[in-house]
């Protein structure tokens, strides 16, 4: 399944109509050293899921 994704600014991302938190900032999650953070998607109102593969690739 593909999913369409648009790039937008922080202010459009606080004008979304949802309840859910608008802005995420990646510096606000702690990881270990030499791992990175970044927002793949924001604004859903439902839960949505992941999984790893045995080598660890990320599924999303």
């Amino acid at each position: 399944m593909d999913l369409a994704t648009t790039s937008v600014s922080k202010d459009a991302l606080r004008k979304l109509s949802t309840p859910a938190r608008s802005v995420v900032d990646p510096l606000d999650i702690l990881v270990p050293d030499g791992y990175e953070v970044e927002v793949i998607i924001a604004g859903l109102s439902f839960p949505c899921g992941m999984g790893f593969t045995e080598n660890g690739t990320l599924w999303r």
